[in-house]
């Protein structure tokens, strides 16, 4: 246990080990009781934030794990994973649409109307052939 300013600063939590989980769906599982002194854990890291910020103690002076600044980081890495997946899926749409549309692009044009004339494919055939390009 310590102390801070004659506050006492709460001890985050640790999380339960996966062999502490017996997975078969207990009433009182130890997630729940984890989760439920991570809650208690919170309340008591809000209440000392206020206790400090009402006698004007700066925060650069309070311990570094209770730092409000602290918390945006957190908030950070969260919003970096939430940009990061957005970025992956509109990378995705587009690839998509990328491949509609070059499918698109390279299907088989429509038909003429008009029957095969096959002296303008040999017309076309010896001029490939014989000229002198």
């Amino acid at each position: 246990m310590t102390t801070f300013k004659g506050f006492v600063v709460p001890i985050q939590p640790l999380p339960p080990h996966s062999d502490e989980c017996c997975m078969s769906g207990c009433a009182v599982c130890v997630y729940d009781l984890y989760e439920e002194s991570l809650e208690a854990y919170n309340e008591s890291l809000d209440t000392l934030r206020k206790q400090l910020t009402e006698m004007n103690v700066p925060e650069y002076e309070w311990p570094k794990h209770i730092q409000t600044h602290q918390l945006k980081k957190s908030t950070n890495v969260v919003m970096n994973a939430f940009e990061e997946m957005e970025r992956r899926l509109k990378e995705k749409h587009k690839e998509n649409s990328r491949v509609i549309l070059s499918s698109q692009l390279y299907t088989r044009p429509p038909q003429s109307r008009r029957p095969f004339d096959w002296t303008e494919f040999w017309d076309g055939l010896r001029w490939l052939i014989f000229s002198n390009r």
